[in-house]
């Protein structure tokens, strides 16, 4: 059978995406709940969705809600006014698929906000439908905002698109899991993901969630990121830890240059002067400490020594020995994670005087 066009395949930005969300909250609006009432009852239940991230769930008993929607007002993706009863809220939605907000823009809509709508209660909402950044996540949550993942928009999206024939609903379910689909395909062999960015991303939002269980008091150390450069950038799982005057990073790093390697590598940084030295003496100490721990024999010198403020001193000699396979091919994520806690620990214990 032939595949109909889905009209989100072409509508990728996030003005589609900021569109769609304003075109489903409007049906959440009382007036047209006897048009489409599977659809109304699906809008309805994305706010309420909204609402249970908030401590006081403002729409728990949502009903006969009077809506109102502004998009890219004053630069907010979207602006939804809602009445209930004599209750009025302002809910701002900050919407991202692959991108993040920038320094201060988060605060600056809140304020925009509070005071054009001081007799609205306010409620600050971060949605991305790409994976969330560890840092993203937490200046959103210091912004006062709550954090609405893919996951749970698909929830929602689900149960709507199973109730109602509408296609606007159904294209955009079917696309956004679609690219789900993408995202968990580490949970395949990895000869099958190995060269896709949105699988890797999957991999290590995954990864960064177990190693919050293991290292519980320092959580806050462990990231993972992208960074951009002229050879195609590359995608990195980190944990840090200070040793003497600067920090080492324990990095899972996937180069997206012609070599497409994956390995794990120490730098240290930042330095700003006697680089080399530094670096040398940091290489020594590692390698030496490295040869009592479980490391011993699985570390050695870069191919190609840096002289930045951020240098590698050690990368792993085989490049999949961080990364556990079983006999399907596919990552064995309790193995990984128990690696790398091994090596966290000899980050934890080495010293370079």
């Amino acid at each position: 059978m032939t595949k109909r066009p889905n009209l989100f395949d072409y509508a990728t930005s996030e003005l589609s995406q900021d569109a769609f969300l304003c075109w489903l909250i409007q049906w959440a609006d009382h007036k047209y709940a006897t048009v489409d009432p599977a659809l109304h009852r699906t809008a309805t239940e994305f706010l309420k969705s909204i609402g249970r991230k908030f401590d006081n769930n403002p729409f728990k008993e949502a009903t006969a809600l009077q809506v109102e929607i502004e998009q890219q007002y004053k630069y907010i993706d979207v602006l939804v006014r809602i009445k209930i009863g004599d209750q009025k809220y302002a809910l701002v939605i900050e919407d991202k698929t692959d991108s993040t907000a920038r320094k201060g823009q988060l605060e600056q809509y809140r304020e925009t906000i509070k005071k054009e709508y001081p007799e609205s209660n306010l409620l600050l909402v971060y949605l991305k439908t790409g994976e969330i950044l560890p840092e993203a996540k937490r200046e959103a949550r210091i912004s006062k905002y709550v954090v609405y993942s893919r996951n749970d928009l698909l929830r929602v999206l689900e149960t709507g698109a199973n109730e109602t024939n509408d296609s606007i609903l159904s294209d955009f379910y079917q696309r956004l899991k679609s690219r789900d689909d993408l995202y968990q395909k580490y949970l395949t062999p990895l000869k099958d993901w190995k060269d896709s960015k949105l699988a890797w991303e999957g991999f290590f939002s995954e990864l960064h969630k177990n190693m919050e269980k293991i290292i519980v008091e320092e959580k806050e150390k462990i990231y993972w990121d992208f960074v951009n450069n002229r050879g195609g950038g590359e995608s990195r799982f980190g944990i840090w830890h200070t040793v003497g005057l600067f920090s080492v990073h324990l990095l899972l790093v996937k180069k997206w240059d012609k070599t497409g390697r994956h390995f794990l590598a120490l730098k240290v940084g930042e330095v700003r002067k006697n680089r080399s030295k530094v670096r040398n003496k940091f290489h020594q100490s590692l390698m030496e400490h490295a040869k009592t721990s479980r490391w011993s024999g699985k570390l050695e010198r870069p191919a190609r020594w840096g002289n930045g403020a951020w240098m590698v001193i050690a990368e792993s000699k085989e490049k999949d020995y961080w990364l556990p396979m079983d006999d399907d091919g596919k990552v064995n994520m309790d193995e990984t994670v128990e690696k790398l806690n091994e090596a966290y620990k000899l980050l934890c214990e080495f010293e370079c005087e």
